[in-house]
């Protein structure tokens, strides 16, 4: 078993100002180790600041992602525009080919359609003109 504390009128007056001294020491270890903490948080997030700032110090206009990007998509839309300009040509030709055939295929209906109907009328005239001749000038 353990011995039982002196009272305090028989402590040693030197063992006693060292315990008083244990936690006040105690008290500044744990604020000394909680500001290390902070200072290190800090410090690791300084030194991500700064490794963060260096790399993108080192990107210009020519060699940064958004730019070089921008570029790529800036070329495939020109691509993109002159391939279609040149289908849109490509097809002009045919397009007109067409419409002028189509345009001298009407003309031929209406101008068929206007011979049809002025043949009708020519043999409308004819009979109507068979019909008043004389029956016998018809057999002679």
């Amino acid at each position: 078993m353990r011995p039982r504390p002196k009272p305090r009128a028989e402590r040693n007056p030197i063992v006693e100002a060292a315990a008083k001294l244990i936690p006040a020491k105690n008290d500044e270890g744990k604020s000394l180790t909680s500001a290390l903490t902070k200072a290190d948080a800090e410090a690791k997030s300084t030194a991500d600041a700064f490794a963060e700032a260096k790399a993108a110090s080192k990107l210009t206009a020519e060699n940064s992602p958004q730019v070089a990007a921008a570029k790529q998509a800036v070329a495939k839309a020109k691509a993109d525009l002159e391939s279609a300009t040149k289908a849109i040509a490509a097809k002009s030709p045919a397009t007109k080919t067409t419409a002028e055939r189509l345009t001298k295929a009407q003309a031929d209906a209406k101008s068929a359609t206007e011979q049809v109907a002025s043949a009708k009328g020519q043999r409308a005239r004819l009979e109507a003109a068979l019909n008043k001749q004389p029956l016998n000038a018809a057999k002679s």
